[in-house]
């Protein structure tokens, strides 16, 4: 599933058709399907018993939360008028830094 997900998404990378259901398709079908494939593969390797079974169980969690941050991204985030953080690293590091040097 993840190789063959990965090549379908190679084949988008170049020039592919216009439209709205080609973006969706290539930006979060074949997109995530590469990342849900390694968090299954991930998952079958935590359910073998031995030391590793932690580190494969939290790269499973971590990379599904990385779907979820993808998906959350584009289906929401993205259609907004204006993304809700700081435009320039100076927004948010002066905010923080007022609250920490301040007595």
């Amino acid at each position: 599933m993840t190789v063959v997900g990965l090549g379908l998404f190679v084949t988008g990378v170049g020039p592919r058709p216009a439209g709205a259901i080609w973006a969706s398709v290539y930006d979060l079908g074949l997109y995530n399907v590469v990342y849900a494939g390694a968090a299954l593969v991930c998952l079958l390797a935590a359910r073998r018993p031995g030391p590793d079974r932690l580190a494969w169980v939290s790269l499973t969690i971590a990379i599904l939360l990385g779907v979820v941050g993808n998906l959350v991204y584009t289906l929401v985030v993205a259609r907004l008028d204006e993304e809700p953080f700081p435009r320039s690293p100076t927004s948010s590091t002066s905010a923080t830094t007022c609250r920490c040097t301040s007595p």
